[in-house]
């Protein structure tokens, strides 16, 4: 399979990390296709201008909770590429709220951005990638799904769900030809994070800056090229030397 034929689903992609990993999938040469609720028309300039000047960028409106959403976008995707080589479940979603004030709507409303968004995609990605005898996964977690965050037990618990989720899913689908792997970044400066991080937060971090979204770009394209094949399962986190 040259690299000019492989094609690349990112969720979440039209800002932050998300944008950050379509792009370097682009610069190395891959059909990268986008995915988040936003239609057409409420995509920002910058990602309407990158998606109309690079023939190798499509983009998919849809709703990554929804099963039934998932199913018609990989039926599409397949129906225009015949096959799908890497998936980045990339989208995610949270909310500074006390454990004692959460409603259990709201707590199930988070687990099901970062975490059923997850699973959805990744079934929707194996038949044909079982079919194909070949296929990377590539789920994106967070030092609070490997550390618990204050304020965030919604978010912690559905990113270790995903970390516990690629465990399975490469124990289980390694025979397969199909690898799967987490990122875990750590402070990375996106619309989620706020850019006036404590000093004392920064003291802490090892190389005393908090990471810009291409820094863990370059990671999960490594993960989803072929130097990767011999890595599944793996938890690696992007910090900074946050928690060594």
């Amino acid at each position: 399979m040259l690299l000019k034929d492989q094609v690349v689903f990112v969720t979440g992609s039209t800002k932050g990390i998300g944008y950050a990993v379509l792009k370097e999938f682009l610069q190395n040469g891959y059909y990268v296709i986008g995915c988040s609720r936003k239609d057409q028309f409420e995509l920002d300039h910058d990602f309407s201008a990158l998606l109309h000047n690079n023939e190798k960028l499509d983009y998919f409106q849809c709703d990554t909770t929804s099963e039934k959403d998932v199913s018609q976008i990989f039926s599409n995707i397949i129906k225009k590429y015949k096959r799908i080589d890497v998936v980045v479940n990339n989208v995610g979603k949270s909310e500074k709220k006390s454990l004692m004030n959460i409603s259990l709507e709201q707590f199930m409303k988070i687990i099901d951005i970062n975490l059923i968004s997850t699973l959805n995609c990744t079934k929707a990605a194996l038949k044909p990638m079982i079919m194909q005898k070949r296929g990377k996964i590539i789920n994106i977690s967070s030092i609070a799904g490997t550390n618990g965050m204050p304020f965030e037990s919604h978010y912690s618990t559905a990113k270790a769900g995903i970390i516990g989720l690629t465990k399975s899913i490469a124990k289980e689908y390694g025979s397969k030809g199909i690898t799967c792997n987490a990122v875990v970044p750590g402070i990375i400066n996106t619309q989620k994070v706020n850019t006036d991080t404590d000093n004392d937060v920064i003291n802490d971090i090892a190389l005393r800056r908090i990471g810009k979204p291409f820094d863990v770009a370059g990671l999960v394209c490594f993960l989803g090229s072929e130097k990767a094949d011999y890595m599944t399962g793996q938890v690696i986190k992007v910090d900074g030397g946050l928690f060594i």
